[in-house]
């Protein structure tokens, strides 16, 4: 994560925040999970329904729109992304010269990012976006690695 505070914009303190949910997310060992999540941006219309994702070795394999999808929107993995794809996102973000800022905030548990706003220069159209992620369940097929996810709810 060298990129992290270096110039683009996250502060420094943002990318020690980064680190850190990172580390917390990664030492848990979840790759197999279902999450709900929402895009809000220039997406498709199925994007902006909360969805229930179902990670299977950190790939998204399923999708259950827990809304009424927008006329002529339909369910589909296209687009989704894991919670180590938005954790790879914010940094690839922060290398961008069209990113003004990026405001992220984490779960404090299992340090996934819940919300994700990212603001673009002024000369960029058609651009920003807003990620949210919540309710993250363990999939039973594989143990977590640390005793906190099982006090805190997490099979």
């Amino acid at each position: 994560l060298a990129a992290a505070g270096c110039g683009g914009p996250l502060s420094p303190s943002q990318g020690s925040q980064l680190e850190r949910a990172r580390a917390r997310w990664e030492s848990a060992g979840i790759t197999d999970y279902t999450v709900e999540s929402r895009i809000r941006c220039f997406c498709p219309g199925h994007m902006a329904v909360w969805t229930k994702l179902s990670i299977r070795d950190n790939r998204v394999i399923e999708t259950q729109p827990l809304e009424p999808l927008p006329p002529g929107s339909f369910a589909t993995t296209f687009g989704w992304s894991t919670v180590t794809d938005l954790f790879d996102y914010i940094e690839q973000l922060n290398r961008d010269e069209y990113i003004k800022s990026v405001k992220v905030q984490y779960d404090p548990v299992l340090g996934y990012p819940q919300q994700i706003v990212v603001t673009c220069q002024s000369n960029v159209t058609d651009c920003g976006v807003t990620y949210e992620m919540r309710s993250v369940v363990h999939s039973s097929r594989t143990p977590p690695r640390t005793a906190t996810l099982q006090s805190h709810g997490h099979p």
